[in-house]
């Protein structure tokens, strides 16, 4: 939800502004949001939008009209009043508009801090920055400028989701992470392949999830899609005997990396993972890798990666060709590993009580 707003100071003389108020459910921290040009730009709306998706309150006022850096600063003071939060945790800067920005305020931040930079950013000014424990800084080849709102290079796609985990990381670990991304996950997998529902399984994800089977390019984008994918080619596409064995699990600030072993006999059609392949009654044990991105307590995308060629091989689709394509022993690798560590520490503890 988002509105407009007054942003006001208690000066009779100086006017009254606009400024674009968005929260996801009248909670959460705040943020406050300002464009290369001070004013509410689609850039930073849309920014705002993704942080709003993540939990935080945002406001952007509009201060394009205000001159002078004092007068600047008293309307950002008033809009923390809006937030009702007078307390600054941190900040997040992307590519000042000139090197001398960065060296002229640099000294300035006392609060952690993360710096988004230019590839080409002098080696002496990073070194000044990285002298400073409480900002982090993180630079990026720029791209051409992808809108008319600015002259000035920006990031590709791909950097621009970087560096917005890298800023969100930095703010939940100031500000606070409410969602346990483990549980959420976990509940998704349930809704998955032991309750088979496909509209719980859906109420777990954002409005335009994206779902890509990397092997297989299998998935979709947008619920509409993952809907159809879902009800026909997935949730009733895995057999009776499909297991899920945990290897291990990372969780960050923004999402899941999870390692597993996906194991079944294939005595179904499995569109996703043997698209048009008849059932062969084969067993097959797979480690997998998921990675899972959030948007606050919803999943936002899943790639998921495994060994193809050992599937086939498995199946009996392909021929084995010594030191290049492996088949259960993958799993079994995986496997051997963590029970060597259980091993090592069953025997670390009866050292102990000898």
């Amino acid at each position: 939800m988002s509105k407009i707003v007054d942003l006001a100071t208690p000066f009779a003389n100086l006017p009254v502004v606009p400024a674009c108020l968005q929260h996801p459910s009248n909670v959460g921290p705040g943020l406050i949001l300002l464009s290369e040009k001070l004013n509410i730009s689609p850039s930073i709306k849309a920014e705002a939008d993704e942080f709003c998706e993540d939990g935080f309150v945002t406001l952007i006022p509009d201060l394009s009209e205000i001159h002078g850096q004092d007068r600047i600063m008293l309307y950002l003071s008033c809009a923390f009043e809006i937030l009702e939060d007078i307390r600054l945790l941190c900040g997040v800067g992307y590519l000042p508009t000139s090197d001398s920005v960065v060296e002229k305020r640099i000294e300035d931040i006392n609060i952690p801090f993360a710096l988004h930079l230019p590839q080409s950013t002098p080696k002496k000014l990073l070194d000044r920055c990285n002298i400073l424990s409480h900002i982090k800084v993180y630079t990026y080849p720029l791209a051409k400028p992808d809108s008319s709102e600015t002259e000035t290079p920006t990031l590709n796609h791909a950097h621009k989701d970087l560096a917005y985990n890298r800023s969100l990381s930095l703010l939940k670990t100031v500000m606070g992470n409410k969602y346990d991304l483990s549980q959420l996950w976990d509940q998704h997998c349930q809704f998955e392949f032991e309750d088979k529902d496909v509209k719980k399984t859906l109420d777990t994800m954002v409005d335009e999830p994206y779902v890509n089977h990397v092997p297989t390019m299998t998935g979709g984008c947008g619920k509409k899609a993952l809907m159809e994918f879902y009800a026909h080619h997935f949730i009733p596409c895995n057999p009776p005997s499909t297991k899920i064995t945990p290897i291990t699990r990372s969780v960050t600030s923004t999402r899941v990396i999870d390692e597993f072993i996906f194991s079944f006999t294939h005595t179904c059609e499995m569109d996703w993972l043997l698209p048009a392949i008849a059932p062969t009654n084969k067993y097959v044990e797979i480690p997998m890798i998921a990675i899972v991105e959030f948007h606050g307590d919803k999943i936002a995308c899943e790639r998921i990666y495994w060994d193809q060629a050992s599937v086939l091989l498995q199946v009996g689709l392909i021929e084995k060709v010594d030191h290049v394509i492996h088949g259960q022993e993958q799993a079994d690798k995986v496997m051997e590993y963590i029970s060597s560590r259980e091993n090592k520490y069953e025997e670390d503890r009866g050292n102990m009580r000898k």
